[in-house]
């Protein structure tokens, strides 16, 4: 089972059929516009992730041309690189590697409603954390930086 696990997490495209995973990357990506629509977390861009409530309709567009963009580019990249590179192949890889930054989304709401934090400037925000608060943003950091190498690795 140990072996299996680290089999899923280090390479999820060796084991599984493409229209398993296509259909894991869609549930994820649809759970990431829901997290994103009720937990008021905006994805902009392809890693980056921050607090702002938005509309339903730019939530979807937006992660829509985050797929987009990234899935076109990437298999331009590898139709240069690679003649009998597939289209399903690159959108595959596009959204399993998504769904670390909906596990960063997730922490990120959990860290917000733990930490409240007000309409104040960054100064008065710092200054004004007690040391388990610091400890909490930390560890924040840390997970999302494992999560962003963990997406490019994917990738």
């Amino acid at each position: 089972m140990k072996h299996n696990m680290e089999r899923l997490f280090l390479n999820p495209f060796e084991d599984y059929l493409e229209r398993n995973l296509l259909w894991i990357g869609l549930v994820g990506f649809v759970a990431s516009i829901t997290i994103s629509y009720f937990g008021k977390i905006v994805f902009d861009g392809v890693i980056q992730i921050h607090m702002g409530a938005t509309s339903l309709i730019a939530i979807i567009l937006g992660n829509l041309s985050n797929i987009a963009i990234l899935t076109l580019g990437l298999f331009t990249l590898a139709r240069i690189l690679y003649k009998k590179a597939r289209f399903v192949d690159i959108l595959n890889n596009v959204l399993i590697a998504r769904i670390p930054m909906l596990f960063a989304g997730l922490l990120v709401i959990w860290t917000a409603k733990l930490i409240p934090i007000e309409k104040t400037s960054e100064i008065n925000f710092a200054t004004s954390l007690d040391p388990s608060n610091m400890m909490w943003i930390a560890l924040l950091a840390i997970f999302l930086l494992f999560m962003m190498v963990y997406f490019f690795i994917s990738l």
